[in-house]
């Protein structure tokens, strides 16, 4: 009998958190999104001091599922004035750093596990966070 109960709270707990990752998508977006440019612009700001507030811009933001049903989250934005590139490379690397140790963005349950840089995306210079 416990182990009845034990494997239907298993299996309950595990449509729990499909759900949950299911519902991520369609019902976060927008807070994902506001968390994802808070931490570009958290960053932005801890590793290039030097650079003005209005040198990050940020434009497009999406999320889907890939083919491995991993939620990806992307951002597109931009850093203008001089020594940008070397701020931008900067950036990146934190993003990068930030995402493989699971810190933000979060998106319900699921958590970062990768970030990839994608400077000639079609819709703009991107950063794609992938959680699972």
């Amino acid at each position: 009998m416990r182990t009845n109960w034990m494997g239907a709270a298993l299996v309950l707990s595990l449509l729990c958190i499909e759900s949950a990752q299911a519902e991520c998508l369609a019902d976060d977006a927008d807070d994902v999104g506001s968390r994802v440019r808070a931490h570009i612009s958290d960053v932005f700001h801890r590793k290039c001091p030097e650079l003005p507030q209005d040198a990050l811009a940020f434009a497009y933001f999406g999320m889907w599922r890939n083919p491995s049903n991993q939620l990806v989250a992307q951002q597109v934005f931009f850093l203008a004035g001089p020594r940008s590139d070397a701020c931008r490379k900067k950036v990146v690397k934190a993003l990068k750093a930030d995402a493989a140790a699971g810190q933000s963005p979060r998106c319900s349950l699921m958590i970062p596990h990768r970030a990839e840089w994608i400077p000639n995306a079609d819709s703009g210079p991107s950063i794609l966070f992938y959680m699972k």
